[in-house]
């Protein structure tokens, strides 16, 4: 019997990850722009976000309800990408 080799080599597969993470965040930043654009509103804390993504029922990445902590983390890695484009 042959002992199959694992693949040890994660980088395109940790790569694709980071990709597929940073388009999910900039899909919930157009959605909280359209959120504010369509109501002719501003939101005013990351409550408010959370509120109306779940009111919205827009899911996270998972599946699950928004908390201000995940929410929180999306919009820090969409600094991070604007960050990075400059």
């Amino acid at each position: 019997m042959t002992k199959k080799l694992r693949n040890t080599d994660t980088a395109a597969a940790n790569q694709k990850r980071s990709q597929n993470a940073d388009e999910f965040a900039e899909s919930i930043r157009d959605e909280l722009n359209k959120i504010e654009r369509v109501n002719n509103y501003k939101f005013q804390s990351l409550s408010d976000r959370v509120l109306a993504l779940n009111h919205l029922n827009i899911k996270t990445r998972r599946g699950g309800d928004w908390t201000k902590t995940q929410l929180s983390r999306v919009l820090k890695r969409l600094k991070a990408i604007n960050q990075e484009e400059i």
